[in-house]
């Protein structure tokens, strides 16, 4: 039962991310058809993301109430039918509402997911549960990537809306039909592990106290570096090395690709370092020491800037792993899970829509220089935050993890 739950909640996420994103992935094919300029592309993606972001805030407060059975398959079926219609649109304002209203529909789902692993009583679970779902965004994310670049190749990239819209579907009604199953064929002293909160003490604020600010800063700027430079890499190397959509396209999978290897290092470095901040410590060193490389170097050689937007993407996807996969699941029973990982991704999230939002516009006016200061900053910003909470945090017994065998 324990890992028929894992692998469905790890289905749900992985199969979200070919529809969350099959928007952003085709946004040079979005540019290129309706020829309209990145800023006004972006205002889409950004009206999702501030949306699901702000979901995000709301679910996690209301996940503890809800039956987790019927708001993920509602939720999918729901996102199911606006992706599909994303094939017929051409008006970026109609399409900005439709994926808005997508983002509230999907924002509930992590924390569902979460709340759901949660209620495992087997502790070999926790780091295991962490690891899975921490793999569920790379995988999602490269299937993502992959579904748009072999449309797009073959001159019909609208089609990934088509096909994401029917495997969101599907996974909606596999969940809903195997859960339903699980109910009833568990005893009635064990139904609490499908729906019962998991009787934790606190949320954020009150576990971490003042540290909570550079937590939730530390998730915006995560959430600006990765998806800011996934967004917006095919438009860059349209822009300055003139290659194929298709092709651009494909060579930003190389970036999600890195967040399989994260989802392992997360939960490592959180067993190495006892402590979130150190984690997110040792992942802001190297995100600064990218950042200020690429300021030189993005325009000399294609080879480099990929390699390094790899390396980047690498530190991003360690800080979230760390903040919405492991931190929620090594916590339980100090935090309530479900909360604490909607309110994190959804600061994360803000980080999103902020790169989507301004990052086009910045690209249009400024050039794509300006581009990467600002990723050295929220670099920076991540990397004063981590290191005041790693100072800080031996004056708080509170957030120490207990190491588990």
């Amino acid at each position: 039962r324990n890992r028929v739950l894992l692998l469905l909640c790890f289905l749900v996420y992985a199969i979200s991310y070919v529809g969350k994103y099959s928007y952003s992935t085709n946004i040079q094919n979005v540019i290129t058809e309706l020829k309209i300029s990145k800023e006004y592309a972006g205002i889409v993606t950004s009206t999702f993301f501030f949306c699901y972001g702000s979901g995000q805030l709301l679910n996690g407060v209301l996940c503890e109430k809800l039956n987790s059975k019927w708001t993920i398959s509602v939720a999918l079926l729901g996102s199911s039918a606006i992706t599909g219609s994303m094939f017929f649109l051409t008006n970026v304002i109609v399409m900005a509402v439709l994926w808005a209203i997508n983002g509230l529909f999907l924002s509930v789902l992590w924390c569902h997911c979460i709340k759901l692993l949660a209620t495992i009583r087997a502790e070999e679970y926790v780091a295991k549960s962490a690891t899975v779902m921490s793999f569920s965004l790379p995988v999602g994310l490269v299937a993502a990537y992959g579904c748009s670049a072999f449309f797009t190749y073959l001159g019909a990239w609208r089609v990934t809306y088509l096909f994401a819209a029917a495997i969101l579907c599907l996974i909606g009604i596999v969940f809903f039909v195997t859960v339903g199953k699980m109910e009833r064929n568990v005893e009635k002293r064990e139904e609490v592990a499908m729906e019962a909160t998991q009787g934790a003490e606190g949320n954020i604020f009150q576990v971490f106290g003042f540290l909570a600010v550079p937590l939730l800063l530390i998730g915006i700027g995560t959430g600006i570096i990765r998806d800011g430079s996934s967004t917006w890499l095919p438009v860059l190397l349209s822009d300055i090395y003139a290659l194929p959509d298709y092709f651009s396209i494909l060579l930003t999978l190389s970036l999600p690709l890195m967040g399989a290897f994260t989802a392992i290092i997360a939960v490592r470095l959180i067993k190495k370092t006892n402590n979130v901040f150190g984690s997110a410590l040792v992942a802001s060193i190297l995100a600064v020491i990218v950042t200020v490389v690429l300021n030189f170097v993005f325009e000399v050689s294609l080879v480099l800037l990929i390699t390094l937007l790899m390396l980047l993407s690498l530190a991003a996807y360690v800080l979230g792993n760390t903040l919405v996969s492991v931190l929620p699941l090594y916590y339980k029973g100090k935090l309530k899970s479900g909360q604490t990982a909607g309110l994190i991704d959804a600061f994360i999230y803000l980080g999103s829509a902020i790169s989507t939002l301004f990052f086009g516009e910045i690209a249009d006016d400024f050039g794509w220089g300006a581009f990467m200061i600002i990723m050295f900053g929220c670099a920076f910003i991540i990397l004063i935050s981590s290191l005041l909470g790693t100072l800080l945090k031996k004056k708080s017994k509170v957030i120490e993890i207990q190491k588990k065998e």
